[in-house]
């Protein structure tokens, strides 16, 4: 027996916690849940084995009674088993009356709502601090340390990708460590920080994911022009691909790789809901970089947070694994480069809405993708129809969607630029739902058999370019 109290060694946080272990071990024993962290103890109620509960329990009114009794002797037995062990309770910290909200290790554990809850008085400090950091030109090492040390320990449990929103920060306190100066507050840093000011208005909080799988395998890949998915649950495969735009065009590969598995998630975001995805990228950079969540590189690092806000958004639980890029499904689809997803340069988008779009403009594009859709009269992207899944869509396959499936201002003034080799079927189609709409076509030579049947429906038509 020792008689001494190990405040202030070194090893006091072990000697305390496995001490601890001793008193949760016997709790377990007699069927009473204990979770320790050093000294800080949570327990559940009063467990029995499968069958019939002693009949004093069974002359309760209601479950939540019989819950609250099983909790009040859990609470009984745990103080029982601590004084017997020479434990002093400190009452004023404690909570001896079952509740189903208990603080704990500087959170609330809701046991109703099943999640992770800020303290409201340590949300407000913490909400105090980054606006007192916020005017400063500069921030010294403490500063930084404190309130990296809040984001990750209190927050990362309580708030969606809470760790995601720490990657400047903590490149702020490694350049302290290095250096005896201040570190100047960057705009990104800035940017950073006000993040966390959205406490204020957000009263949500993080379910606790169900222990249920339904697994989904999932490929993903980009080139320098493109991005490309595979989706293999069970038998089935599905492949989607599309452009890159010019604001990704010319970002780090990276980067790249990991808009393309955002993309990718948004394609089959019908598929993969609720469920446990495995998904499969060649870019090692990818991988450590989701697994640490976090990254050096700015771009890569925002890149990250779109993808955990769609993983979020879709209730998934990603795990990203490599593959060779000789193994990767995506890649075939990612490199693939095709004339049949042209589409009208800007300047001639114009002219064919001054022509036909009437004082409202077109009203969605029938055949497109994300990279290839045409814009309305504000400059924002029309609704469009695609060939595959795609992030934006509003489905899938124009031959299966008609007027009386959308609000009647889709179909108000469609139009299409279809691959050469659907024309006919366009067509045909179009004129069975007897719609007015614009097509943009190539007038080949030699005509094909469908130029008598366009121009006999034609109620206008315009030369937009020559090719010389």
């Amino acid at each position: 027996m020792s008689e001494r109290i190990p405040f202030g060694w070194k090893s006091s946080a072990y000697v305390y916690h496995t001490t601890g272990l001793v008193a949760s071990h016997k709790l377990s024993s007699w069927n009473i849940p204990s979770s320790l962290y050093i000294d800080d103890r949570h327990n559940g109620q009063l467990t029995f084995p499968a069958g019939p509960l002693p009949s004093a329990y069974r002359a309760l009114a209601s479950t939540d009674d019989v819950n609250f009794a099983l909790a009040l002797a859990g609470i009984f037995l745990t103080c029982y088993v601590l004084t017997s062990l020479g434990y002093f309770i400190g009452l004023a910290k404690s909570v001896l009356t079952p509740q189903k909200q208990v603080p704990y290790l500087g959170l609330i554990i809701d046991s109703e709502r099943q999640a992770f809850i800020l303290l409201p008085h340590k949300k407000e400090k913490f909400i105090r601090l980054v606006k007192e950091i916020l005017p400063r030109d500069c921030l010294d090492l403490l500063t930084l340390q404190r309130l990296s040390g809040k984001c990750h320990e209190t927050m990362s449990l309580a708030v969606p990708g809470a760790r995601l929103y720490v990657n400047e920060i903590n490149l702020a306190v490694s350049g302290a460590t290095r250096s005896s100066r201040p570190v100047e507050m960057s705009p990104a840093l800035r940017k950073e920080i006000e993040h966390w000011l959205f406490l204020e208005s957000w009263d949500g909080f993080l379910p606790w994911r169900s222990e249920k799988h339904t697994h989904v395998k999932l490929f993903s890949d980009s080139s320098h022009f493109a991005w490309g998915g595979a989706l293999s649950p069970n038998a089935i495969d599905a492949n989607v691909y599309d452009y890159w735009d010019a604001s990704v065009l010319h970002a780090d590969i990276a980067t790249k790789e990991t808009l393309a598995l955002n993309n990718v998630l948004e394609s089959f975001a019908d598929s993969i809901k609720n469920s446990w995805v495995d998904a499969f990228a060649d870019s090692m950079v990818l991988v450590r970089s989701w697994t640490r969540q976090g990254s050096r590189s700015h771009s890569l690092s925002d890149a990250l947070k779109k993808l955990f806000s769609t993983m979020t958004k879709l209730n998934i639980d990603l795990h990203l694994m490599f593959v060779p890029s000789f193994q990767n499904q995506a890649d075939p689809p990612s490199r693939r480069l095709t004339l049949q997803d042209a589409k009208l340069c800007p300047s001639l988008w114009v002219v064919v809405q001054e022509l036909y779009g009437g004082k409202d403009g077109h009203s969605v594009d029938i055949m497109a993708r994300p990279s290839n859709a045409q814009s309305d009269l504000s400059g924002a992207q029309l609704p469009f129809f695609s060939e595959t899944l795609l992030p934006g869509s509003l489905g899938v396959n124009v031959f299966a969607q008609s007027p009386d499936l959308y609000d009647a201002s889709i179909f108000k003034n469609p139009y299409v630029f279809p691959p050469i080799c659907l024309l006919p079927h366009v067509i045909q189609y179009l004129r069975s739902l007897q719609l007015s709409y614009t097509i943009v076509i190539p007038d080949v030579c030699p005509r094909r058999f469908w130029w008598p049947l366009l121009t006999s429906t034609c109620s206008a038509r315009h030369l937009l370019a020559v090719i010389r």
